[in-house]
């Protein structure tokens, strides 16, 4: 009977290891590949790593667990791809508006100059017919003077002429009298 015991231990004690073994096993190597998709996760920042979901004990819970989290992280960088492109193409957008608004600046700088250089000439040409008109304006108040000093002048050679024809007049009066008066002498001197 003691035999029979110690057999009966024995076996039990060998079942209860393998049966422990199998235990032990079907826990540790889910877990080993945790460890490794974790670490494979960790090392390469490979983001298609996936765990085997096998059976419905908390280790299967912990590997779908894991799957929606690394499912989770490739939605948000995708996410952030997509935000990143956005940002590029904006960034592109605007540096090609500022290279824009830099030519149309330069454009317009060169337009001012071109508009201020002509209003520079045209002062200058106003500046010139401003003092042509000066000019022209003395020489016309010259004219009018001189127009003025020759009417005075006409006016007074005028009063001269009529004074001098009054003049002619009584000379001619005076010398027609001298003239009857020389008839009545050669008359007087004849008789």
């Amino acid at each position: 009977r003691v035999y029979q015991t110690l057999l009966l231990m024995v076996v039990l004690m060998v079942m209860i290891c393998v049966i422990s073994y199998l235990i032990a096993h079907s826990i540790t190597t889910p877990l080993k590949g945790m460890v490794k998709a974790f670490n494979k996760l960790a090392r390469n920042k490979d983001m298609s790593v996936n765990i085997r979901e096998e059976g419905t004990d908390e280790l299967a819970e912990l590997a779908h667990a894991f799957n929606i989290l690394v499912e989770s992280f490739r939605t948000s960088l995708r996410g952030v791809k997509e935000e990143t492109l956005v940002i590029k193409q904006t960034t592109d957008n605007v540096a090609i508006s500022m290279k824009e608004s830099a030519k149309l600046s330069t454009s317009q700088l060169h337009a001012t100059d071109s508009i201020s250089v002509a209003i520079n000439e045209m002062t200058a040409t106003i500046s010139e017919v401003a003092n042509m008109a000066n000019s022209t304006s003395d020489i016309v108040q010259k004219a009018y003077d001189i127009s003025v000093e020759s009417a005075t002048n006409a006016e007074t050679s005028q009063t001269m002429m009529e004074n001098l024809t009054v003049e002619l007049g009584n000379t001619n009066l005076v010398v027609k009298k001298l003239n009857d008066e020389s008839t009545l002498i050669g008359n007087v001197l004849n008789v």
